[in-house]
């Protein structure tokens, strides 16, 4: 999130998202947001860039916009050196002022995006740029059913866009802070490919480890990436991989790559189902990072059975449920020695049949090495717990399983639960360490697991049960009560016997 001197910016564009979001319907949203967030990000930049690179020919770029002087220079340099081009009349600075012009801002728009992508061909940044304005259909009727409503809503948007007074350097924490808050508008990045930060930055730390650099990093199921990047807040991440079936998440990857300046020949996203169609054959990776969407289903094909990802296991996860089947695709992918994080629902932990023996075949392979219980409510669109699983390959055979329950470690917000940094902190200084602390950790041994049967619910692995404190001057208090109503009720007794003309009952 963009924070203290840029809170400012904050308030401008939540301001602008409710002005707009009842004009464009929800599961188009953050399309035409942070589409035309990355166009001007990429404007700015080719225009500091022209600039200053202009400044060496004791030119400006009036100059160039009106007798297109050093051209084919100017070009040359930007594609080397930026990795596109973009010319002057189709920057957003430019664009801007044909507002007054309203037919022309849609026409222009799509020269601009189609002229970024054209200057990349036959280039490195090529597969970088490639459709990434695809889901910004400035023709659409999601955005309005008529022509002139669509151009007045592009038109107003721009407009708005425009007054956000950002450096190119805020561009980063703008697109972040427009993904963090997006499940609150819905839309198909949202709901299920969303991870809240403070859980990024769990697995980001357990996966980093301290390392210095990591040679790779791949997510299965990238979304809009941030796991990955989270990753290199941690330790430097030399090359990034990703894989997504949306064609959004897809999209949105790849431009929050550009845009936190990761090098083209450094990152690889393919919009590709990561279970039905894997990429990157053959390759292995150090830190494998995820968070595959909770309601997702897969094909179960029986040939899979003969998958190198599946075989050893001789049993397909099953066709509703595919977590597990993420947990092996992703492990066939990891190297010796690396890590892999992945978050998923808690029934993973116990739910039987094939996922059992699935689970079972895991833990007997000494690949699983900790589960963390998250609390519930943190994710956008549902309050289901969390767990995270991490695994490796390389434990030996004396390492036990580690267990915590930070269920309990959260503060209420207004929508979602919040786990504080304090008890971030806590998680992964118990996890490096391998700590025992009551009531939050265990160390399980392979025995212990057998025991229950291969149950991995945390509950039976770390007692949380709180026996309340008693209070001895609130016991004599309810005592005495308790007393005198026996005592009443005696007298009623006898009151009834003597009424009757019987035997008193009390003694």
């Amino acid at each position: 999130m963009i924070g203290g001197d840029n809170i400012v910016i904050e308030d401008q564009i939540l301001s602008i998202i409710n002005k707009f979001k009842n004009n464009i319907e929800e599961d188009v949203f953050e399309n035409y947001f942070l589409g035309f967030i990355f166009y001007m990000h990429m404007s700015y930049e080719m225009e500091m860039y022209l600039n200053n690179k202009l400044n060496s020919y004791n030119s400006n770029l009036s100059a160039v916009y009106e007798k297109k002087k050093y051209e084919s220079n100017l070009r040359k340099d930007g594609i080397d050196n930026l990795g596109y081009f973009l010319e002057p009349k189709y920057l957003f600075s430019n664009i801007i002022k044909k507002t007054k012009y309203h037919r022309l801002i849609i026409e222009s728009l799509e020269k601009a995006f189609k002229k970024i992508e054209e200057s990349t061909k036959g280039q490195i940044s090529e597969n970088a740029f490639k459709n990434i304005f695809k889901d910004i259909d400035l023709h659409s009727p999601k955005i309005g059913k008529k022509p002139e409503n669509r151009i007045k809503l592009i038109t107003d948007l721009l407009i708005q866009l425009s007054q956000i007074d950002f450096k190119i350097n805020d561009s980063k924490y703008i697109f972040e802070y427009l993904i963090a808050i997006f499940p609150k508008y819905a839309g198909r990045i949202s709901a299920d490919s969303q991870t809240p930060n403070q859980v990024s930055k769990i697995m980001a730390q357990i996966v980093a480890n301290s390392k210095i650099t990591i040679e790779n990093v791949y997510d299965p199921n990238c979304g809009s990436g941030t796991l990955m990047l989270e990753l290199n807040q941690e330790t430097k991440v030399l090359k990034f991989y990703g894989q997504d079936s949306n064609q959004t998440n897809y999209n949105v990857a790849r431009m929050n790559m550009i845009i936190h300046r990761i090098p083209y020949d450094n990152f690889d996203i393919r919009k590709e189902d990561s279970l039905e169609n894997p990429a990157y054959i053959g390759k292995k990776f150090e830190a494998i990072i995820s968070k595959p969407p909770f309601t997702s289903k897969w094909s179960q094909d029986p040939d899979f059975i003969t998958d190198p990802r599946f075989k050893d296991y001789g049993i397909l996860a099953p066709k509703s449920k595919p977590d597990f089947s993420f947990i092996q695709h992703a492990l066939f992918y990891l190297n010796n020695n690396g890590t892999l994080a992945i978050v998923l629902p808690p029934g993973i932990l116990f739910r039987g049949s094939s996922e059992k023996q699935i689970r079972k075949q895991l833990i007997e392979k000494n690949y699983l090495d900790a589960v963390i219980g998250l609390p519930s409510n943190l994710f956008p669109k549902t309050t289901t717990p969390t767990v995270i699983l991490v695994f490796k390959k390389s434990r030996s055979t004396e390492d036990k399983i580690l267990f915590i329950n930070a269920s309990k470690n959260y503060k209420k917000s207004k929508n979602q639960n919040i786990i504080m940094e304090e008890d971030i902190d806590k998680i992964i200084a118990i996890y490096k360490n391998k700590e025992e602390q009551s009531k939050f950790s265990h160390l399980a041994t392979l025995d212990e697991i057998r025991e229950n049967d291969y149950n991995l619910n945390i509950s039976r692995y770390v007692d949380t049960f709180e026996e309340e404190p008693l209070d001895l001057d609130e016991l004599k208090s309810e005592l005495r009560f308790i007393d005198r109503k026996i005592d009443n009720i005696d007298h009623e007794i006898k009151r009834y016997c003597r009424e009757l003309g019987i035997r008193d009952l009390v003694y």
